[in-house]
């Protein structure tokens, strides 16, 4: 009796390791899979990152050219400017837009519509 005994301890403390070792293979097996989890959430996080940052960059590139393309922009018209306020800009508007004369000349007004100045002071008469 002595020996079954034994043998029926033996056979139960296998028996529990076994359980033991398919709890701790479980156990294993459901840290794996809660890192494999982790590091695929984390690699999408990543990547989500990476592509935000590249569309920024992009739009950032956009912005500048288009900030690049205002100040030339701005810059011919501050060049448009002072040249409208030039003395010469001011007469040529005069004589081609308001059709008027520098004292002294005459228009004359040619049948196809177009003009001619003229500084002949003798034809004044």
């Amino acid at each position: 009796m002595a020996d079954r005994r034994k043998t029926d301890e033996r056979k139960e403390k296998k028996a529990r390791l076994k359980d033991t070792t398919k709890n701790r293979n479980f156990e294993h097996a459901a840290h794996r899979i809660l890192m494999i989890g982790f590091v695929v959430i984390l690699i999408f996080i990543v990547i989500k990152g990476i592509f935000s940052f590249i569309d920024l960059k992009a739009q950032q590139n956009e912005v500048e050219e288009k900030y690049a393309n205002m100040l030339a922009e701005k810059e011919e018209l501050q060049e448009t400017l002072v040249y409208i306020n030039t003395p010469e800009y001011i007469e040529k508007t005069a004589r081609d837009m308001l059709k008027m004369v520098m004292p002294g000349e005459i228009l004359y007004v040619l049948k196809d519509g177009n003009t001619e100045n003229s500084t002949d002071e003798e034809d004044d008469h």
